[in-house]
């Protein structure tokens, strides 16, 4: 097993599978490119980097290993993998939280999966004594919404009320429904998906609640809360409260201009 990426999420997840006598090869930015280039096609790659960071390891890639490669990242980054061949690559939504580099992984849920080696990785998080589920692309489009939904929605909270998690879902509870719903019509923008009333809000409160000491933040603007804002602009819709949490909590000059609550 090939990650690519020694940040907190690759590094964990080499040190658990080690632990489970699971060999990981780490590649990061100086070392292991050598030894990818001795790997055997068919095994998964998997890409922990930022998102920042993903075209040029898409370049540094052989192309004869590009159908192997798992992406892991969250947010908006579909048009990338379109405009590099990739729409059909492995796509997963890691639910487990890692507060340092080579720390301890916390489980936070189902780990999901989608595309050709979904199934070994469903599997590789088994062994590790993680869940893992490999699901259809409709499936996955869901899940890809409830993670962006938590990412852009807990990361303002917990900066604006300098709180962890699992405080803002007790304590803030209303705000993050009303903010959520504005989620949930934008999932029918962007994901064509259809989630039941409340469905999206209770499964946002449950991953909330089993990390409950995990400090969300507003990171990783382009792909995340400002894609989410950018989209919005293309389809001529509303976010307000999106955009108002956003000013709350320290981000409102990075808000499009026509999206500014005045």
């Amino acid at each position: 097993m090939f990650v690519i990426g020694a940040g907190r999420i690759g590094t964990s997840l080499k040190k658990r599978s080690e632990a489970h006598d699971i060999d990981v090869e780490l590649v990061t930015r100086t070392e292991g490119w050598d030894r990818l280039e001795f790997a055997v096609p068919g095994d998964p790659i998997v890409v922990a980097v930022r998102n920042d960071d993903l075209l040029e390891v898409i370049e540094r890639v052989p192309d004869y290993l590009h159908d192997d490669l798992v992406f892991i990242q969250n947010g908006l980054f579909r048009a990338l993998l379109r405009n590099n061949g990739l729409m059909n690559a492995t796509r997963g939504l890691v639910y487990f939280a890692a507060r340092e580099r080579g720390g301890a992984i916390e489980p936070g849920g189902t780990n999901w999966f989608c595309g050709p080696h979904s199934l070994t990785m469903a599997r590789w998080m088994a062994v590790m004594g993680l869940r893992g589920r490999s699901v259809d692309w409709a499936r996955f489009s869901y899940f890809e919404l409830e993670k962006l939904t938590w990412i852009c929605t807990l990361g303002p909270l917990c900066e604006k009320y300098d709180l962890p998690v699992g405080e803002v879902v007790e304590k803030h509870a209303d705000e993050l429904r009303a903010v959520v719903d504005e989620f949930q019509s934008f999932g029918r923008i962007e994901f064509s998906v259809h989630p039941k009333a409340d469905y999206l809000f209770d499964r946002v409160v449950e991953y909330s609640r089993s990390i409950p000491g995990f400090r969300a933040g507003v990171k990783e603007w382009e792909w995340r809360n400002g894609a989410v804002l950018q989209t919005i602009v293309e389809h001529e819709a509303t976010m307000p409260l999106h955009v108002k949490l956003l000013t709350d909590a320290g981000h409102g000059a990075k808000v499009p201009e026509s999206l500014v609550v005045r």
